[in-house]
């Protein structure tokens, strides 16, 4: 991949990325309407007319990096990249969206409301409470 622009996104270019799974390639983008990165992670020819099997993921800090036992994103991370190797063909879109868009500190302050009502209170209700929309991440 090139340097160029394709819409509101800029490919940075790609480079290999060892992975437990084998190598992938990973392309680096930058979102011209949220200003955040976007990285694509690639096996095989993504080319071809044959169904793709693909995953959109949502970053998480607090699965990802620090283990957070409260949620599953690391788990569906891992199994999205077994799957796509074993096939030895697929994509991986990861965009840095932390927190459905709403960001890491508003999930974080989820996460203290969720906590104190003893886990009686979901995701979506903790949110509500603290005026936030469920869900603001864009997939343009």
């Amino acid at each position: 991949m090139t340097i160029g622009r394709d819409g509101t996104l800029i490919a940075f270019g790609a480079a290999p990325l060892a992975t437990r799974y084998g190598e992938f390639c990973v392309h680096r983008f930058h979102n011209c309407t949220t200003g955040a990165p976007a990285l694509a992670l690639t096996v095989g020819d993504v080319t071809t007319p044959a169904p793709l099997p693909a995953r959109v993921h949502s970053s998480c800090v607090t699965s990802e990096t620090y283990g957070g036992c409260d949620c599953d994103c690391a788990e569906q991370l891992d199994a999205a990249l077994a799957h796509i190797a074993g096939r030895r063909r697929g994509a991986l879109f990861y965009l840095t969206q932390e927190g459905r868009g709403a960001g890491f500190v508003a999930k974080a302050l989820d996460r203290m409301v969720v906590q104190a009502s003893g886990n009686r209170v979901s995701t979506f209700e903790a949110y509500a409470q603290l005026g936030i929309p469920d869900d603001q991440r864009t997939y343009g």
